[in-house]
């Protein structure tokens, strides 16, 4: 990446840090590779917010004729509902040209795709990955796509890891129905998710009339599939032995999880893993 139009690659060094006990601020140093002096500097000033875990390069998307950078903070927002960001600044002189984030209950900004893909029109894409929880507790991958030139956000998914999939067997409760067919079931984990990732008002979802669609009613309704309510199936772990591969990216996602964000206190361990004898 050669900021400065002087036929010499510069350099990017980027300094991040989580610590409860001694909070530390982000820092993206931009470096003339022809002499190493500092051409510019990026931050947040966020104590603790990892501002610098992930540093890209972007085509130049503001057309000034200079590639530009995207760096993201997981941790931005922490303690507030919507959690993590990424800041896409020119690569001329740094100026800030966007900054986008996650919906509610998002780990947002663990990873960033490059190099960008593009839509037929021509859009460039913006792929910002993180995780959220399943039903389970289990971390599944989040992906949200962004037109890279403005931000605008165009769709978000989530995925299992390696294959895991959550495991609801509901057996007709009525706690917990907010599609009002008599079972509270699969399809009223897609109605809650909906509204949990839409972050609008609360329609149906609001299980614990708090008047918002979070997390704690993702809990609600998994007691309540689960057989917290008049009976039904169980919800949790899935009893097949999980493979050695699909156990060990499940366990790195955690770890991962447990290190950037310790105020969860979620489990970095997945138990042991299936071995296969032959």
């Amino acid at each position: 990446m050669d900021v400065n139009n002087d036929g010499v690659d510069d350099e990017i060094h980027s300094v991040f840090g989580v610590n409860l006990s001694n909070p530390t601020t982000g820092l993206v140093t931009v470096y003339n590779g022809a002499d190493s002096t500092i051409l510019y500097q990026l931050a947040t000033g966020v104590p603790n917010d990892a501002f610098g875990f992930v540093v890209e390069v972007l085509p130049d998307i503001d057309a000034d004729g200079t590639p530009d950078l995207v760096v993201t903070a997981p941790r931005a927002g922490i303690g507030k509902g919507t959690l993590g960001r990424a800041y896409v600044y020119s690569g001329v002189d740094g100026t800030l040209l966007y900054s986008v984030g996650g919906a509610n209950g998002d780990r947002f900004g663990m990873a960033v795709q490059t190099p960008l893909t593009y839509l037929d029109d021509g859009t460039p894409l913006l792929v910002v990955a993180g995780m959220a929880l399943d039903l389970q507790g289990i971390p599944v991958d989040r992906t949200h796509w962004f037109n890279a030139a403005t931000g605008e956000v165009l769709s978000r998914r989530s995925e299992p890891i390696d294959g895991l999939l959550p495991v609801i067997t509901p057996e007709g409760l009525v706690w917990g129905d907010i599609d009002q067919d008599a079972d509270a079931d699969s399809a009223d984990v897609v109605v809650l998710m909906n509204e949990v990732n839409s972050g609008g008002e609360p329609v149906g979802g609001d299980l614990d009339g708090n008047q918002e669609v979070d997390a704690v009613d993702v809990g609600v309704l998994a007691t309540a599939i689960g057989g917290g309510g008049n009976g039904g199936g169980p919800i949790g772990p899935a009893t097949d032995p999980i493979a050695v591969d699909d156990w060990q990216a499940l366990t790195n996602a955690m770890s991962l999880w447990a290190f950037l964000y310790p105020e969860d206190h979620i489990s970095h361990s997945m138990g042991e893993p299936a071995v296969t004898e032959g």
